[in-house]
């Protein structure tokens, strides 16, 4: 590094705590290292306190400022501390020291030991900056690969709606005019014609269901909540599960993005009390709170033995859970799962807004 590169460093850091702290550590390591010239511990030294002889644990305590100044300011910071302290060990050992060969020595390797501990942080601090930057990119890329699965969703479901639905729709009326000619038709065909229709009606309920599970227009065209009451209404009626909906401090609206991460949570857990819950009731509790949202989802069904973190639930074949949790992640929230084997299972979505 250049000289005005280091200059511009230390003016930096002259500004911050932290080297006005490595600099009372110094001075605190100093005072014991010359205890005998300042008239400390009266012809004691504070090695021998620990049983040590020619001011080893004196050296040792400079350790300290030096990993310290290493963690807080980096590679550089260590450095520089490291040779502050040498300079500081420096005249003890060759002056003052009956053993100067042993005394540099210590020196030496408390300096080299200082220099590895920093270059081990910042390998550290470097590994741990790669491994971030790595779910940056992933969680970026499972991003736009939930962005690209969101826009397919919704494309089909439109197509669905307004194409497939309005075909059978359009069967079902044609139908109902040929069954109205009663006089014109023998009883047996009016009775097909009827069965004909009302196979009709049902696999049309089944196209409009199927085009809300995929991307329900309500989210769309008024947010977040009332989609998640439909959802808690259909619960209800198609599955005879009592499902309560309960909203905790003010209502607001949050991007396209979190509405609809939040809404595959809740649909992912309400079709997990549908399938395997056998559940009688269910609750969801939306609560919103100051830089943050929670949803709470909970069965009164059987409930489940859960084994390990929630990390582990795609080993354990619980991939709807695992799926829960990735958009969980994806939103920088957090997922919490408890469940007691006859006693429900509750699902905590916490994620920061």
């Amino acid at each position: 590094m250049v000289w005005p590169e280091w200059s511009h460093w230390l003016i930096r850091q002259i500004k911050s705590l932290h080297p006005w702290l490595i600099v009372i550590f110094l001075g605190l390591c100093t005072v014991p290292q010359y205890s005998e010239q300042l008239g400390i511990f009266e012809g004691a030294s504070f090695s021998s306190l620990f049983g040590l002889a020619r001011y080893s644990a004196e050296r040792i305590l400079y350790l300290v400022p030096i990993i310290y100044a290493g963690h807080v300011l980096g590679t550089k910071g260590g450095i520089a501390t490291s040779v502050a302290s040498l300079f500081l060990m420096l005249p003890r050992a060759l002056f003052i020291s009956p053993t100067p060969h042993d005394a540099l020595l210590e020196t030496a390797m408390v300096t080299l030991f200082g220099l590895l501990s920093c270059l081990y942080i910042r390998a550290q601090r470097g590994w741990r900056e790669q491994k971030e930057k790595d779910l940056v990119g992933l969680r970026f890329y499972v991003q736009q690969a939930v962005r690209s699965q969101e826009e397919e969703r919704k494309r089909i479901a439109r197509e669905l709606h307004d194409d497939t639905a309005q075909v059978l729709a359009s069967l079902s009326r044609q139908l109902d005019n040929l069954i109205q000619r009663k006089h014109r038709l023998p009883a047996s065909d009016i009775a097909t014609l009827k069965d004909l229709q009302e196979q009709i009606n049902s696999g049309l309920q089944g196209v409009y269901r199927l085009s809300q599970d995929l991307r329900p227009s309500l989210l769309d065209d008024l947010g977040l909540i009332p989609a998640l009451r439909s959802l808690a209404k259909n619960l209800q009626e198609h599955d005879g599960i009592v499902t309560d909906l309960k909203i905790l401090g003010s209502e607001r609206r949050f991007l396209p993005e979190v509405e609809i991460g939040v809404f595959r949570i809740v649909q992912e857990a309400l079709n997990n009390i549908r399938r395997h819950a056998h559940a009688s009731e269910a609750q969801v509790v939306i609560e919103f709170a100051e830089g943050s949202t929670k949803v709470t989802i909970s069965d009164s069904g059987q409930g489940f033995q859960l084994s390990g973190r929630v990390a582990d639930l795609p080993r354990s074949g619980k991939l709807g859970l695992a799926g829960m949790q990735e958009r969980a992640q994806l939103l920088g929230g957090t997922l919490e799962v408890q469940s007691i084997p006859g006693k429900g299972t509750t699902l905590t979505v916490e994620i920061p807004t």
